[in-house]
């Protein structure tokens, strides 16, 4: 008879068994997408999250006909970026928080992105409020 402490290993290496298994049918895609929205970006980060190699994430996302990791990465700044301005924050805060290693940085990159810089885009963001009050 098999004691209580290989049976509990056992049910543990089920459960994780089934974890893992159930993550598998998730695409990649997803997964890096959910890491962004739970504030991880870098590319290094998120292939650590995942249990994979940066060359192996690539990988995948290129099997399953999904955007390049920048792509994807871009996306989800934009998105963040554009929601911190829009709930106030400074831009200075949105280029830490995201990871931007200065303002300027971040300033090229929210140019390229929206056209305008984020001081810009938090002003146009304040009068378009003014004018619906």
């Amino acid at each position: 008879m098999p004691s209580s402490q290989a049976i509990y290993r056992k049910i543990i290496d089920l459960i994780e068994h089934n974890q893992t298994v159930g993550l598998r049918h998730r695409s990649a895609r997803e997964r890096v997408v959910d890491a962004f929205e739970d504030n991880v970006f870098t590319q290094q980060a998120v292939a650590k999250r995942l249990g994979l190699s940066v060359a192996t994430l690539r990988r995948r996302l290129e099997m399953e006909g999904s955007p390049s990791f920048r792509a994807l990465n871009e996306r989800a700044l934009k998105r963040a970026a554009r929601s911190l301005l829009e709930q106030r924050h400074h831009p200075s805060d949105v280029a830490e928080e995201l990871g931007f290693s200065d303002l300027r940085s971040f300033a090229r990159a929210f140019k390229r992105w929206i056209g305008v810089t984020p001081t810009a885009y938090a002003r146009r963001l304040a009068l378009l409020k003014q004018k619906q009050l």
